[in-house]
């Protein structure tokens, strides 16, 4: 019995330990520019002192709770199509939630996610932009715990 827990605990390792491991592909391509920020630096982060508001230290508790935050580029014909792709597969496979979707002029912006367990709280955040005169691709895409819940923000 504690060989099957231990051989399945072992499996589903990937499961948890390389969440978006699709879009490793886009990392090191010439022609894919790539901004990638990880868990450890998000530590490092964490440890700063923040004086000033309490908006500013609410904000930096949330980027403490990023695990990564990814941001591909590309002018690329063919990578273009492989980000499309990927994110069309990740999207069935995820069930993310499609929060909003923009097009005017050829350009179209897509953002999905993966509600926390309050309806103000982001597990998962993913964007995809296209535009269809440049050719331009944008992939971000963000994993980490961000509530939006007691934010004193101000839209002018």
């Amino acid at each position: 019995m504690k060989k099957i827990i231990i051989t399945s605990l072992l499996a589903a390792m990937p499961l948890f330990g390389f969440a978006q491991k699709e879009f490793d592909q886009f990392e090191d391509k010439d022609g894919i520019s790539a901004v990638i920020i990880r868990e450890k630096l998000v530590e490092m982060l964490g440890t700063l002192e923040v004086s000033g508001t309490q908006v500013a230290k609410s904000y930096l508790d949330n980027v403490k709770s990023m695990e990564s935050l990814r941001i591909f580029t590309t002018k690329d014909r063919q990578y273009a199509l492989d980000m499309e792709t990927t994110v069309a597969s990740y999207l069935k496979k995820k069930h993310m939630e499609e929060l909003i979707t923009v097009n005017d002029n050829g350009k179209n912006v897509k953002i999905y996610t993966v509600s926390g367990p309050e309806p103000s709280d982001i597990k998962e955040l993913l964007l995809f932009t296209k535009d269809a005169k440049d050719n331009e691709v944008v992939l971000l895409t963000f994993v980490g715990e961000i509530s939006l819940k007691d934010k004193n923000t101000t839209i002018n």
